[in-house]
C-alpha cells in the first residue's frame, strides 16, 4: 500500500558510494572516499608522514615548536573532535567533513608531538587546541588517565582566572560527568570562573549546560532550571542587542533542549540520571575500536553537525574492547548514530535495532550493544548486464539466521537516485519476477527547482521502463522477528570488498513516441502523445499506465486535481488490464481519504489478494502504516472493537507510534474514561519531530485537571462524547469549524480535538 510520508525523517539512501574498479585505475562517486583511496593507492599519505618527520628531525627546539603548531596542530578550522568519514543513524547516513585518517601521522605520534608543543610552548589559542586534540586522541585509544594528565598540564600553564583555563576546565568537567566520576566532575567544575567567559557565548552556554546537569544529579531540578532560564535569557538579550537572532548562536538550541528535558522531567517526577552502556562489534565478535558513539535526544535526531557540541552532551569513542559508555544521562528518549572511518565501514552495515528507541528513565542502566554485520554479496543480476528476456532472477549469498528477504529497485536518475520496495517476503537467496511486474512499480517522481511541470525529471516517470536507464538493486535481510540483519547496498570501497555491482539494463522494449517525446523533456506534449495512443488503442496497457503516473504528478506538482476523476477512472482501468498492488493501494488510499467506505473495503480486498498480504494468519502482514489506516477506516464503520484491536497490532509494530492519538481518541469513545486513554498515552508515547514525545500524556493529564475544575463535570463528558463521535464518525469538516472558535470554557479539550486533525 501506498505511504504518504510526513516530512519526519530524512532518509539518505547510499546507492552509489560504490567504486568502479577497473584493471588499471578506481573511479570514485564522492570526493571524500576518492581523497581516502587516493591515499592508500599513490601513498601520498606516507610520503607526507616521511617529510614531516625528517624536517622535525632536521630542525631545532624552536622551529620544532613553531613545525609543530603549522602542520601537526594546523588552524582552528582544519580540526574538528569527533569528526568522522560517514555517521550511521536509524533513520540517515551522511558523509562527513574531515576525519583524523586525513592525517600522515599514526595517532602515537601525534601524542608524542602535542605533547611536546603542551611542554614547551606559552599559553595561547593553539595550547588550548593542541590540549583538546591530544584529549580526543587519548580517549580514542582508550587511555583516559593520560587523557586527564593531558588537561591538568594544560591547565597549569594558564593563569587564573583566564578564558582558556576556564575551557579546558569545562571539557574536563564534562568528561569526568559522562564517565561516571561525579565527584571529580564537580571538583573540576569548581575551577571554572564563570566571569571569564562573558565574551565567549558558545562556551557560556556549555557552561550552563554543565552545570545544569551537575545540579540535576544531585536533586537539585529547580536549581537547574533557574541557570537554564538565565542563561537563555542573557543569551537572548546579547542576541537583542548585536540585532541577530538567538537561534543562530550554536549554544541556544542545546539549552532550549536541556530546559525542555528537566521540564518534562518534574512534571513526571523523574528525578534520576541514568547510564547507556554497550558495546559495538563485527558479527564474528572482534570489537570495533575508536568509532565515535553519539546519543541523540529526540529534538535533535532531524538536525545534523559534524561539530559534536552541536550534537548534544553524549557523544563518546569506543575502547579497544568495543565498549562505550554514557553515565549522567537526563530522562527523555535517546536514539544512537555512530561515527565511523572508511576502513571501519567498508564492507559492512550497522544492524539497526527494528526499536531505535531508548527510554532512559528512573535512573535505570541501559545495555545497548551494536553489532556491524557483512554486506550482503550478489549473483545476478550484476555489473551492468543487459536482460531481454522476460522474467529476471535476482539472486545473493544467503545470510544466517535470516527468515526473510526483501528486494529492492532502483534507477539512475540524471541527478541522484531513486528504489523502492519491488517484494518482500521472500524465503530463499533468490526470487523471480516478470519485467510486466517492474514495470508496474512506480517510483514517485522528481522535478527542478521551478516547480513545474515542464520542469519534471522524464526518467523519474517512465522508471523501470526505459531501456536506457541503469538500474540497480538491493536486498536487505530480516530475522524471524523482523529484525532487520544485514543488505547489499552500503559502502564498499576497496578490491577485497567490493564483489559485483548491483546494475544492470532491462532491454526487452523499445521507446514509444510519446515515449521519446517526455525524455524529450516535453511532457505536455507527451501527455497528449498517450492520450492518442490509449484512444487508437484502448487495451494499450503501457500508455494507460503512462497517462496515469503523468496525470497523478501533474496533480501533485501544481496543487491542481481538476483532472482528478479522469485520473480514478483510468486508474480502475489500468487495474483491470494489468492488476498491481502498487495501483490497488493507491485507490484503496483515495477512497480511505474520501472516507467511501463501500469503495475502501473492495479496493483493500483486491491490494491484500495482490500484494498476499492479510489482516491476519500466516500470510505476508501488514505494515504499520496500513494497519493504522484499516484501523481508521473500521473506526469510521463503527466496528470500534476491533479497530481498537488492530490499533494495538499498529503501536507494536510501530516504534514511533504515529497514530497513537487516533488509538486514544477510539478508546476513550469506547470507555468513557480519561484513565484507560491516558494508559495507552503513557504506553505507547508519539515520537515526531514537532512535539514532545510526552505530548498526549500531558494533553490528557491537562484535560483531566480541566474537568475537575469544571462547573459540571457530566456536562463535561458530554461535550467530550460529543466531539470524539465527530471525530469517529469522520466528521472532520464540523470539527475544523468548532476548533477555529477559541473557547474560554474546554480550552485543553478544544487543543486535543485540535491535535487529532493533525494526525495522519
Amino acid at each position: 500500500m501506498r505511504v504518504r510520508f510526513k516530512v519526519k525523517h530524512i532518509v539518505l539512501y547510499v546507492l552509489l558510494p560504490l567504486l568502479l574498479i577497473s584493471s588499471t585505475a578506481y573511479v570514485l562517486m564522492m570526493p571524500q572516499v576518492s581523497s581516502w583511496l587516493h591515499g592508500r593507492t599513490n601513498q601520498s599519505l606516507a610520503e607526507q608522514r616521511s617529510e614531516l618527520l625528517e624536517d622535525l628531525a632536521k630542525a631545532s627546539a624552536p622551529e620544532r615548536i613553531n613545525i609543530i603548531r603549522e602542520k601537526v596542530i594546523g588552524s582552528g578550522s582544519s580540526y574538528t573532535p569527533f569528526a568522522f568519514d560517514v555517521y550511521i543513524g536509524s533513520n540517515s547516513s551522511q558523509w562527513g567533513d574531515s576525519s583524523e585518517s586525513d592525517s600522515p601521522l599514526k595517532p602515537t605520534e601525534r601524542i608524542d608531538l602535542l605533547n611536546e608543543y603542551i611542554t614547551q610552548s606559552v599559553p595561547g589559542y593553539e595550547l588550548e587546541e593542541a590540549s583538546q586534540q591530544l584529549v580526543f586522541l587519548y580517549d580514542s585509544l582508550g587511555q583516559q588517565k593520560q587523557a586527564d594528565q593531558a588537561l591538568q598540564q594544560a591547565m597549569a600553564k594558564f593563569p587564573t582566572p583566564s578564558e582558556q583555563r576556564s575551557q579546558l576546565a569545562v571539557l574536563q568537567a564534562n568528561r569526568l560527568l559522562n564517565e561516571g566520576d561525579q565527584d571529580r566532575a564537580k571538583q573540576a567544575f569548581e575551577k571554572i570562573h564563570p566571569e571569564t567567559l562573558d565574551e565567549n557565548t558558545n562556551l557560556k552556554a556549555e557552561w550552563a549546560l554543565l552545570h545544569a546537569r551537575l545540579l540535576y544529579i544531585d536533586h537539585k531540578a529547580d536549581q537547574a532550571l533557574v541557570v537554564l532560564t538565565d542563561a537563555i535569557k542573557e543569551l537572548k538579550e546579547n542576541s537583542s542587542s548585536s540585532g541577530s537572532d538567538p537561534a543562530n548562536v550554536s549554544g541556544y538550541t542545546p539549552l532550549i533542549r536541556m530546559q525542555q528535558t528537566i521540564q518534562a522531567a518534574i512534571q513526571h517526577h523523574e528525578y534520576a540520571a541514568g547510564t547507556v552502556q554497550g558495546t559495538l562489534k563485527h558479527s564474528d565478535g572482534t570489537p570495533v575500536a575508536g568509532a565515535g558513539i553519539f546519543l541523540i535526544a529526540e529534538g535533535d535526531l532531524n538536525s545534523y553537525s559534524s561539530n559534536a557540541s552541536d550534537s548534544g552532551p553524549y557523544h563518546t569513542m569506543t575502547d579497544a574492547q568495543g565498549r562505550y559508555a554514557f553515565h549522567a544521562v537526563m530522562p527523555g528518549f535517546y536514539q544512537l548514530r555512530l561515527g565511523l572511518s572508511f576502513q571501519q565501514v567498508d564492507g559492512w552495515t550497522w544492524q539497526i535495532p527494528a526499536d531505535p528507541w531508548i527510554h532512559v528513565n528512573q535512573g535505570k542502566q541501559l545495555q545497548q550493544n551494536l553489532i556491524l554485520q557483512p554486506l550482503i554479496q550478489l549473483k545476478q543480476p550484476v555489473n551492468d548486464q543487459i536482460i531481454t528476456d522476460d522474467r529476471i532472477t535476482f539472486s545473493w549469498q544467503p545470510v544466517q539466521g535470516a527468515a526473510y528477504y526483501e528486494l529492492e529497485g532502483g534507477i539512475q536518475l540524471p541527478k541522484g537516485s531513486s528504489r523502492s520496495v519491488v517484494k518482500g517476503n521472500i524465503r530463499t537467496p533468490s526470487t523471480t519476477i516478470t519485467a510486466e511486474e517492474l514495470y508496474r512499480m512506480s517510483m514517485g517522481f522528481s522535478y527542478g527547482s521551478s516547480g513545474n511541470f515542464e520542469s519534471v525529471v522524464p526518467e523519474s516517470i517512465l522508471s523501470f521502463m526505459n531501456p536506457n536507464v541503469r538500474l540497480s538493486w538491493n536486498v536487505i535481510a530480516y530475522d524471524s522477528n523482523g529484525q532487520l540483519i544485514s543488505q547489499s547496498n552500503g559502502y564498499r570501497l576497496t578490491r577485497e570488498s567490493m564483489g559485483s555491482l548491483p546494475f544492470f539494463y532491462l532491454k526487452n522494449r523499445t521507446l514509444t513516441t510519446a515515449d521519446r517525446i517526455l525524455l524529450d523533456k516535453k511532457p505536455e506534449d507527451a501527455l497528449a502523445a498517450y492520450r492518442e495512443a490509449l484512444a487508437a488503442n484502448p487495451q494499450d496497457v503501457h500508455a494507460l499506465r503512462m497517462l496515469t503516473r503523468m496525470l497523478s504528478t501533474r496533480q501533485s506538482i501544481m496543487e491542481n486535481t481538476a483532472d482528478n476523476d479522469e485520473y480514478i477512472e483510468l486508474m480502475q482501468r489500468l487495474l483491470l488490464l494489468s492488476p498491481s498492488s502498487q495501483d490497488a493501494s493507491v485507490l484503496t488510499d483515495y477512497y480511505y481519504r474520501q472516507q467511501d467506505w463501500t469503495a475502501y473495503n473492495k479496493y483493500l480486498e483486491l491490494y491484500l489478494t495482490l500484494s498476499d498480504k492479510e489482516v491476519t494468519g500466516n500470510k505476508t502482514a501488514l505494515s504499520s502504516y496500513e494497519r493504522s489506516t484499516y484501523a481508521v477506516a473500521l473506526m469510521g464503520q463503527n466496528k470500534l472493537q476491533e479497530a481498537d484491536r488492530q490499533f494495538k497490532l499498529a503501536m507494536q509494530q510501530d516504534p514511533d507510534h504515529r497514530f497513537v492519538g487516533s488509538y486514544i481518541a477510539n478508546r476513550l469513545y469506547m470507555d468513557r474514561t480519561l484513565e484507560s486513554a491516558l494508559t495507552l498515552a503513557e504506553q505507547y508515547p508519539q515520537h515526531e519531530s514537532e512535539q514532545t514525545a510526552y505530548f498526549w500524556t500531558n494533553l490528557l493529564q491537562d484535560m483531566q485537571a480541566e474537568r475537575t475544575h469544571y462547573s459540571n463535570s457530566d456536562l463535561y463528558d458530554q461535550e467530550l462524547q460529543q466531539k470524539l463521535g465527530w471525530y469517529v464518525q469522520g466528521k472532520e469538516d464540523r470539527l475544523k469549524q468548532w476548533t477555529s472558535h477559541p473557547t474560554t470554557h474546554t480550552p485543553i479539550l478544544q487543543k486535543f480535538m485540535k491535535a487529532l486533525l493533525e494526525v495522519r
